[in-house]
């Protein structure tokens, strides 16, 4: 199986410099409306695809992302592997900000997404049944191995897991909220976008990993509350670790032997689909 890579999120991508013959395509329609700016490119060598999840005028917020649109339009351009980059909070002393993380599970928290892409939308071309999907692994392991090794290779300061608390949000997480996130559930760090973009895209069949960008320390930490303003600032020296490793990942994705990861995961879908 040839890869089609996507990368969502942009930031720092809109360098000309890291992204040659840069296109944006035209406003994708889907049974579920319209999907987020899309737009391709070269990225080391190599044609991908670059989805803005909250939009190139950054106008969506997490709540407002449509998902289901944005996985169904990158599977209709042919996008069969997709490394998603997202901006979190450390919930742990060690998950420091400026570290980048591999996730490798999730807890939804989030309460008003539309968390499926099966059985709504029929009457506008939307797949018909119920989608029972296994949530473990919560993430492509192949795809997760591969951006382990890309930051061991450029020497960036990384996690190689992580569960994420994904938040309604846009509010970021109360004193109370952050010390349950980390206490009670023990994860690591906390965010807004993991879910349910991650799962529709399994149910899609498309292999889907994630790089969070730690940020700031939540609000649990004394004298370092999270604010936008802070957030924005770290951002921007997250997105060259986080484009060093895409430039060494993305040769990687392209290499890699897909067909009998690709095989299983159709299958998994389509014993999951109840019609």
């Amino acid at each position: 199986m040839h890869p089609v890579i996507a990368v969502i999120g942009g930031t720092g991508l809109e360098n000309p410099e890291i992204m040659k013959d840069k296109t944006e395509l035209e406003t994708q329609t889907t049974p579920w409306g319209e999907a987020s700016t899309i737009c391709t490119g070269i990225v080391g060598g190599e044609k991908i695809f670059i989805l803005s999840r909250h939009g190139k005028n950054h106008d969506k917020s997490p709540t407002q992302v449509n998902y289901c649109a944005n996985m169904w339009a990158l599977k209709q351009l042919g996008v069969t592997c997709i490394v998603a980059t997202t901006a979190c909070g450390s919930l742990k002393e060690e998950y420091k900000p400026g570290d980048l993380t591999v996730l490798s599970d999730f807890i939804d928290m989030t309460k008003y997404r539309l968390n499926t892409h099966v059985g709504n939308a029929v009457e506008k071309g939307g797949p018909r049944g119920i989608m029972h999907l296994p949530s473990k692994p919560a993430f492509s392991e192949p795809l997760r191995n591969l951006i382990i090794t890309s930051m061991e290779d450029t020497g960036v300061s990384h996690h190689k897991t992580g569960t994420t608390v994904t938040i309604e949000g846009p509010r970021f997480s109360s004193l109370a909220e952050s010390r349950i996130f980390s206490g009670v559930y023990g994860a690591e760090i906390v965010n807004m976008t993991t879910c349910p973009e991650s799962t529709i895209a399994k149910e899609m069949g498309l292999h889907y990993a994630s790089i969070a960008m730690v940020t700031d320390y939540d609000c649990w930490k004394e004298n370092e509350e999270v604010n936008v303003e802070n957030v924005m600032k770290q951002m921007k020296l997250n997105a060259i670790s986080t484009l060093k490793v895409l430039l060494n990942l993305i040769p990687r994705i392209m290499n890699f032997d897909w067909t009998d990861e690709h095989a299983k995961l159709q299958a998994i879908c389509k014993g999951s689909h109840m019609l």
